[in-house]
């Protein structure tokens, strides 16, 4: 192995395989892919047989999902039964290649849902806050039953993370590192980075997700769409805590979070108002 080869190695991937844990440590055990694989395989399992009861609401599946599998078809890379696969695959990449260890109970997972409902009301408080700072209000009418927006709620936590934590984060970290950007300046920019990406993907209406020219012309379209502001602004604070939640307390605890706010907003606070 050449310097530059472990220079990336050592700088770049390891910090997303923290090696200091102790067997019976809860708060290092749920950072971990295999118990994040076990927690998120019931929300996946539910959201793919949704989805295809639902398959004549085009809203039941996740635009994440869908620009993935636009993406896979495309170039040939992918076949559709594979495209549910790609949270687990990548997540038993992530345990083979670091060597993770195997500990998992079902406390652990319980744990992992309490926190996620914890972040997720935080999230909820946050959404009210920046709420605040703009007060003009836009009525959103709901087209699709509670059940279809459930379907879709649940495929956006588990695409959209996939995509832009699992993925998107950690290249663009590995990337800044190999620039010899320090650590704590990697860390902060691959998170403004992604959460840029992640909040400004919800306005490309293309599936050309990461085209510059997409990219800009929804920026464009947030910048002169003042009932835009608020929607564009939470969805980038959400993206941070998403992000920090992947760093600090893994993939599955941001999975949760993610898909715990939507359904209580989305579905729940939906159905009350």
């Amino acid at each position: 192995m050449n310097r530059e080869t472990s220079y990336l190695i050592d700088n770049s991937i390891a910090p997303m395989f923290p090696q200091e844990q102790s067997d019976n440590d809860y708060w290092s055990t749920a950072r971990e892919p295999w118990p994040s694989l076990l927690f998120i395989l019931p929300f996946l399992i539910v959201y793919e047989v949704g989805a295809i009861a639902h398959a004549h609401v085009p809203a039941s599946r996740n635009g994440a999902d869908l620009w993935i599998r636009h993406f896979g078809m495309e170039t040939g890379v992918a076949v559709e039964w594979m495209f549910p696969l790609l949270a687990p695959i990548l997540l038993l990449i992530w345990q083979f290649a670091a060597q993770r260890p195997w500990n998992w109970n079902l406390e652990t997972l319980s744990g992992m849902f309490a926190e996620s409902l914890m972040f997720a009301m935080t999230l909820v408080v946050i959404g009210q806050v920046t709420a605040l700072a703009f007060p003009l209000e836009v009525a959103v009418e709901l087209s699709v039953t509670p059940l279809s927006r459930a379907v879709s709620f649940l495929g956006a936590g588990i695409y959209e993370e996939m995509l832009f934590r699992l993925t998107m984060l950690p290249l663009i970290f590995a990337a800044l590192r190999v620039i010899r950007l320090p650590r704590s300046l990697a860390i902060f920019g691959s998170i403004m980075i992604s959460s840029w990406l992640f909040a400004t993907a919800h306005y490309v209406g293309s599936p050309a997700l990461f085209s510059p020219d997409e990219l800009t012309q929804a920026m464009t379209t947030v910048c002169e769409s003042r009932e835009l502001w608020f929607s564009y602004t939470f969805r980038f604070v959400a993206g941070i805590l998403f992000s920090i939640l992947f760093w600090v307390r893994g993939f599955g605890i941001a999975v949760g979070c993610h898909i715990l706010y939507d359904l209580f907003v989305g579905v729940i606070l939906a159905g009350i108002g």
